[in-house]
């Protein structure tokens, strides 16, 4: 009796809750259908667990839209400081790169930590090894600007230039070369040429010569250069017209007299040779090595031994290195005087 009254309780408890869960509040929705629609309670409770669920994901997603937004906003910030800091850097290793390489350098490592992709921080921290006699280091640094877009020709000639201090005039040449290939300078054609002209492949530099004289923009010494290496090749006639125009061109500098009237000598112009040389003097009376040139001249090739004893004369008191050497030509310049005195 008692089973059987258990057992009609459960039941009856059993309908009871079945009832009661069926007759929860019914929902009506007026957002997500067209017309109004009856949902029973178990389906409204899942319909309002789902949308809170999307609700609480869109939160989530919104909060982690706002925290990469925060983030990148941080390393944007940071990523300016640091830019700020490396060009400060730079520019402070600049101001000291000739008159303190080693600080410069240390500046410009620490620079490139900071903002690593400044072509101009790895061609001046090549410089400062340079100054510091790394020459190896520098053409590294030279190299590494390359990764980051540094004008070619630029770094090409500072490679260049390098290795010509290095005595590796094969390789800068070398260098020089694919410098010009890129941009047809001037400059650089004229480290070519001053190679080739060091190294007495006088045609070669002279090819070059003529090269920048067809590209001249800068108005560099250019006849002065070819005119020097005529000389050198005994091509006095050429060397002279060379003088002449970079003297007409340049104004009249020391040097380029020098060799003008050392050329007109060799062409037996002796007057001419005499009027160069007493312009040397005349823009700078302390030029020793003019009073002997023109002593030898007059005594040599005129004949005038009163002329040629008063320049060797102005030529010790002036200071002249070969002093003692020049006191015994004036005792033969006495000598040839008496000689034809006595004739």
């Amino acid at each position: 009796m008692l089973n059987r009254d258990t057992a009609r309780i459960k039941q009856d408890i059993s309908k009871l809750y079945i009832r009661r869960f069926c007759k929860l509040p019914q929902i009506e929705t007026k957002y997500f259908f067209k017309k109004p629609v009856k949902i029973c309670g178990i389906c409204g409770l899942t319909i309002f667990l789902f949308l809170s669920g999307c609700v609480t994901n869109q939160n989530k997603g919104y909060s982690l839209k706002n925290k990469i937004s925060f983030e990148a906003k941080a390393k944007t910030h940071d990523d300016d400081e640091k830019q700020k800091k490396a060009i400060v850097l730079f520019n402070n290793g600049f101001q000291l790169i000739n008159n303190d390489p080693i600080s410069a350098n240390a500046l410009y490592h620490e620079g490139i930590t900071l903002m690593p992709e400044r072509w101009e921080a790895y061609y001046n921290l090549g410089i400062t090894y340079i100054k510091l006699y790394d020459n190896e280091r520098a053409i590294k640094e030279f190299s590494n600007a390359l990764k980051y877009n540094a004008p070619q020709s630029k770094v090409y000639n500072a490679i260049g230039i390098t290795y010509q201090s290095m005595g590796r005039n094969g390789d800068a040449i070398k260098y020089f070369k694919r410098a010009v290939s890129i941009e047809k300078s001037p400059a650089i054609m004229m480290n070519i040429a001053n190679i080739y002209q060091d190294t007495g492949q006088t045609e070669e530099a002279i090819k070059y010569y003529h090269q920048i004289e067809a590209a001249d923009i800068l108005n560099l010494p250019l006849h002065a250069n070819i005119g020097i290496l005529k000389y050198k090749a005994n091509d006095f006639k050429s060397a002279r017209d060379e003088f002449n125009q970079a003297l007409t061109k340049e104004g009249e500098n020391i040097q380029i007299l020098y060799y003008q009237a050392q050329t007109l000598l060799m062409l037996g112009e002796y007057e001419n040779a005499l009027n160069v040389y007493q312009k040397i003097i005349a823009k700078n009376p302390a030029e020793f090595e003019s009073y002997k040139n023109m002593g030898i001249i007059y005594e040599i090739y005129l004949g005038d031994m009163v002329k040629a004893y008063e320049n060797y004369t102005a030529y010790i008191e002036n200071g002249g290195e070969k002093a003692k050497d020049i006191e015994l030509w004036i005792d033969v310049v006495k000598a040839k005087s008496k000689k034809r005195e006595n004739h």
